[in-house]
């Protein structure tokens, strides 16, 4: 199953660099109240990203019987911050504080998600009315998955494209990007797991694992650090003491994630650790992008 975010290490900065930080050669400046206006909706929209990947989990889980309950009402609240949200975008939602889009390429993006989302929508309702979870329909959630992902991920970057493009506010966005899509990555870890313990392509399911914890991990340094070559500038004060927090609660992740791809299994004892650890990193990731 090709994955555009299962990178190598050195693959990561070509992704970093890519697709949304493209917005550097587009002209024009918004205006302060329009860059906040798109600055949220580049974190709700950074946030559906993360919500592909928190669904799938969810699915995944609750078939192995991990923590079934709490990922059952977790497929159930995603599902519909994902529906709610993805609707708020095109039609504009007042309690998301979203206008009615009117930029046509990101329209455009908007209508590629929903008919992915159709597919993906009904399966899980299925899901959710029954409370269990049919072979057929991990198959059918895990192949539809990367795309949905892939075109969430699109609407992004035309959202980045419409900011305005001083250095400044590119600096700003190209970390914010980056800083949401590591939630994204919290989650699509889990994700893979699952698979793995499962058994869904299990070789793709391991390389996809290994390459999401490289990306992670070289997008927190890059984060805490700085990385000049794509135009990501030190973080604040109060983004660095986020990230700071975050260190400790990544170390156990990752200490989990590793055991598992260099074992090629994950106990049980594991998936209940990886229960935890991601909803806890994904908490201060959250907390992270919301200091932007």
């Amino acid at each position: 199953m090709p994955d555009k975010f299962a990178l190598s290490r050195r693959s990561t900065l070509a992704l970093m660099a890519g697709s949304a930080f493209a917005a550097a050669a587009l002209p024009g400046t918004a205006s302060v109240a329009q860059s906040a206006v798109l600055t949220h909706r580049i974190n709700l929209a950074g946030r559906q990203r993360m919500l592909t990947q928190r669904i799938s989990r969810a699915v995944f889980f609750a078939a192995l019987e991990a923590d079934r309950t709490k990922h059952l009402e977790m497929l159930k609240r995603a599902h519909s911050l994902f529906d709610r949200t993805l609707k708020g975008l095109r039609s504009g939602d007042t309690n998301l504080e979203l206008e009615a889009e009117t930029h046509q390429q990101t329209l455009e993006a908007l209508t590629a998600v929903d008919a992915i989302w159709a597919a993906f929508d009904l399966t899980v309702k299925d899901i959710l009315a029954r409370g269990n979870i049919e072979d057929q329909e991990i198959e059918s959630i895990a192949r539809l998955n990367p795309t949905l992902l892939d075109l969430s991920n699109k609407v992004v970057t035309t959202l980045t494209h419409q900011k305005g493009q001083t250095a400044d506010d590119l600096g700003k966005t190209v970390a914010l990007n980056v800083a949401a899509r590591q939630r994204m990555l919290t989650q699509k870890m889990a994700k893979e797991v699952a698979l793995l313990v499962i058994g869904f392509e299990p070789d793709e399911s391991h390389k996809a694992l290994q390459g999401t914890r490289d990306i992670f991990d070289a997008s927190h340094q890059a984060l805490l650090n700085g990385l000049p070559s794509i135009q990501l500038p030190p973080p604040s004060p109060a983004v660095r003491a986020k990230l700071a927090e975050a260190d400790g609660m990544w170390d156990a992740y990752r200490s989990t994630i590793n055991r598992v791809i260099e074992t090629g299994i994950a106990s049980t004892y594991d998936l209940s650790s990886i229960s935890v650890q991601a909803d806890v990193l994904l908490a201060k990731m959250n907390e992270a992008v919301l200091e932007f």
